[in-house]
């Protein structure tokens, strides 16, 4: 019964520490390249995102008593076909946070979205603009 109530609680403070601190748009609104300048909103269906409104990067950063001032980009994989859609707490951020490494996820567009002028370098657009 110990070792469930210490599981529990070191379960809930690793709650707090991972969630996403902050948002950043990939992109000034109406200055999205290779867009048709389309209103579209995320696409979310069986915990997948099929299709991207808004480019977007997720800021987790490390504690500052850990914090070693590096960082890394996630860019989740999907087969160009879908993303994650929770993006409030990826496991692989805890790993790097608890290291003290920034860590920023990237939410991209794909290349099914019906905005794109060149859907093909969409993706590659919006994770080098995130660089």
């Amino acid at each position: 019964m110990k070792k469930k109530i210490l599981l529990f609680l070191f379960f809930l403070s690793g709650i707090n520490m991972i969630a996403a601190q902050g948002l950043i748009p990939l992109w000034p609104e109406r200055k999205m390249p290779n867009s048709k300048g389309m209103h579209l909103t995320d696409s979310i269906a069986r915990e997948r995102l099929y299709q991207v409104g808004t480019p977007r990067m997720y800021t987790f950063l490390a504690p500052k008593e850990k914090n070693t001032g590096a960082a890394i980009l996630i860019v989740p994989g999907g087969g160009y076909h879908s993303l994650i859609a929770d993006y409030s707490k990826p496991s692989e951020a805890l790993y790097y946070q608890e290291r003290g490494i920034n860590v920023f996820v990237v939410c991209y567009r794909l290349p099914t979205s019906p905005d794109l002028l060149n859907p093909e370098i969409a993706p590659f657009q919006d994770i080098q603009r995130a660089m």
